[in-house]
């Protein structure tokens, strides 16, 4: 179960807004109310086009304002959405009357949102109670001991701050006001057509990333050659360099450790580093941070893919260089504006430390 946030007292929210605001107009106009009581105004511009049956997928954008008629979610695109009659989701049953072209205008109490956020809440704080109650009965066997103490004191302090939140007024939705969804259909497919979109849309990806692993590791290869380094590589395409393997065993899937690391793209761009020495040498401006080693749980996918395997293969005090293809990285959508799409990496790492539970070291 992943970690109760702040964020989670938002998700019913986030999940509601599969919905779009358009300029609605057209040649036709339908206004009812759901068997859920949402009303609802459809505008058509293809008054002869298909309808969606169950069964069907529909591709649609969406935008949500509030009452004020300010944005709260940007337009955002839906692709292969499942129309079904019987479903929880309140919204479903509306494309049943919708077909491509179609716009559709709801608006919903906040009071009612209110109250689906408050029992979704307390579900997943029940839900991490019991689980907190199992890790420490030692009834989940699939926590590491390793972290298990301090995976339970994160979902305790996630319990916390998530009741804490619940308590106060939400800025987003206020009582006694109204959120409005407004979407559009885009396209309206059957499950064989969708079938086919998806097949060829994977060919299109497959080919694109076969296409990068090479171009990688020809970069990785001439980066290589270029600064002198002997690399061994790993059945994924992980290139490393142990300059020093230290002591002891090597971590295991699930263990904390504790790494320095300076990170930089294969020009010799410097963006990010635990270190304060080497952040001020790149000229990197990270005011109020505190230089120390990132700690982590290796192998539970909490960083990229290079980090959780290269890091496996030291030991304690080893130091060495990881050369990571962006596949093993952060892929075609990058990280912010320091790490260009598709870019392959380079950082210089040292295992500090590799965190043992009380229950481990008795």
């Amino acid at each position: 179960m992943k970690n109760l946030t702040w964020g989670i007292l938002y998700s019913i929210f986030a999940l509601l807004t599969i919905i779009t605001f358009t300029q609605c107009g057209g040649s036709g106009k339908t206004e009812g109310k759901t068997k859920k009581g949402l009303e609802y105004t459809i505008f058509s511009k293809t008054p002869n086009a298909k309808k969606a049956v169950e069964g069907d997928f529909v591709t649609f954008f969406v935008t949500v304002k509030n009452f004020k008629d300010s944005i709260l979610q940007p337009r955002q695109e839906v692709k292969a959405y499942e129309v079904k009659k019987d479903t929880s989701d309140k919204f479903n049953e509306l494309f049943l009357l919708m077909k491509a072209g179609d716009s559709l205008v709801i608006k919903e109490s906040t009071n009612s949102l209110l109250k689906e956020q408050e029992a979704f809440v307390k579900k997943r704080i029940a839900e991490t109670k019991k689980q907190i109650e199992e890790l420490k009965t030692g009834k989940d066997t699939k926590m590491p001991d390793s972290s298990r103490t301090q995976y339970i004191a994160t979902l305790e302090r996630d319990i916390k701050q998530a009741t804490e939140q619940m308590e106060k007024p939400n800025p987003m939705l206020p009582k006694d006001k109204y959120i409005a969804y407004y979407f559009v259909v885009k396209e309206v497919m059957t499950k064989k057509q969708m079938e086919e979109s998806k097949r060829l849309e994977q060919e299109k990806k497959d080919k694109e990333a076969s296409e990068q692993i090479g171009k990688d590791e020809t970069l990785i290869k001439e980066y290589a050659e270029k600064n002198k380094l002997k690399t061994e590589k790993t059945a994924s395409g992980l290139h490393y360099i142990i300059e020093k393997q230290g002591e002891g065993d090597t971590p295991k899937a699930g263990e904390m450790i504790a790494v320095n690391y300076k990170g930089q793209l294969l020009d010799g761009k410097v963006f990010d580093t635990s270190i304060k020495e080497e952040s001020e040498k790149a000229g990197l401006k990270q005011p109020g941070r505190t230089f120390e080693p990132l700690k982590f749980a290796v192998g539970q996918a909490q960083v990229i893919k290079g980090w959780d395997e290269g890091l496996m293969l030291f030991k304690k005090g080893g130091k060495g260089i990881l050369l990571i293809p962006s596949g093993l990285a952060y892929g075609a959508r990058g990280a912010g504006k320091d790490i260009p799409a598709n870019s392959v990496l380079r950082f210089d790492v040292e295992l500090v430390d590799i965190i043992k539970s009380t229950e481990q070291k008795k």
